[in-house]
């Protein structure tokens, strides 16, 4: 049985740390503070009490933000992050779900692409920055990915402009 629930911090740090590119994550201190909060869930993703990954999100105004999500490096490949997130997202089926991804300029990156749209998601082809996440970050170019539908105009604006109010903090 697949379960979403809290898990041994250290661990999931683990898989986030080694996950993500420096100018994508958060520092440990912001993370437990955002937790702390109650804004951030970071969660693990089991199976019969095996750890296979991790996926941190928010629960916004109208929409679920998947802020990370990540596959622990022996359990990639195997098909177990397509139904992880199917899983997730029916979980949340009365929401839209809304995610970053980088831009489709590398291989890496249009294989990530492919993966969400594979579980469903609609690339939106609008310009977002993911703003620095700490003091001596670089923003870094971006695209939302959604589901189950595709964000039209004024929902973008309206979805970024609550993201970077509330995930960034920026006025």
């Amino acid at each position: 049985m697949i379960q979403i629930i809290d898990g041994n911090f250290e661990e999931l740090w683990n898989i986030y740390s080694y996950s993500f590119p420096e100018d994508e994550q958060r520092s440990k201190e912001d993370i437990l503070q955002l937790m702390h909060e109650g804004e951030l869930h970071f969660k693990g993703i089991y199976e019969h009490d095996t750890l296979y990954g991790l996926i941190a999100y928010r629960q916004l105004d109208n929409f679920i933000y998947i802020e990370y999500y990540a596959m622990a490096k022996e359990s990639r490949g195997l098909g177990l992050g397509t139904r992880f997130l199917n899983f997730f997202t029916q979980q949340f089926r009365h929401y839209c779900i809304v995610l970053e991804v980088e831009k489709p300029t590398s291989e890496v990156s249009q294989k990530r692409i492919k993966f969400y749209e594979k579980s469903g998601f609609k690339f939106n082809n609008n310009n977002f920055e993911q703003p620095p996440l700490t003091d001596d970050g670089n923003a870094v170019p971006m695209n939302l990915m959604s589901w189950p539908i595709l964000i039209e105009d004024t929902g973008f604006e309206m979805v970024k402009d609550i993201l970077y109010k509330k995930v960034y903090h920026l006025v």
